[in-house]
């Protein structure tokens, strides 16, 4: 067992996308993980509380394709936060 640790969305997508190919049981999760990368503003500033929320709706969808008893934060309660600051 290896883990490989890729910084930065870039280098995330490139890794991603010449793994796909080759991907037998991760498939479905590279394949999310490069739309919702895809989708992702290109810098920081421009993400809005819109875009923010339905990327994040995207994410959950990785519940669905893998076991996480550990994850707490998900699309309804980054909406809380953000309905509980505006």
């Amino acid at each position: 067992m290896s883990e490989y640790t890729i910084v930065g969305i870039e280098d995330v997508k490139k890794v991603l996308a010449m793994l796909l190919p080759y991907l037998r049981m991760k498939k479905l999760q590279a394949q999310l993980a490069l739309k919702v990368i895809s989708q992702m503003p290109g810098s920081g500033r421009k993400m809005t509380k819109e875009t923010l929320l339905r990327l994040s709706k995207d994410v959950d969808r990785f519940l669905e394709l893998n076991y996480s008893k550990r994850r707490t934060n998900t699309s309804v309660k980054l909406k809380a936060f953000l309905d509980s600051h505006t």
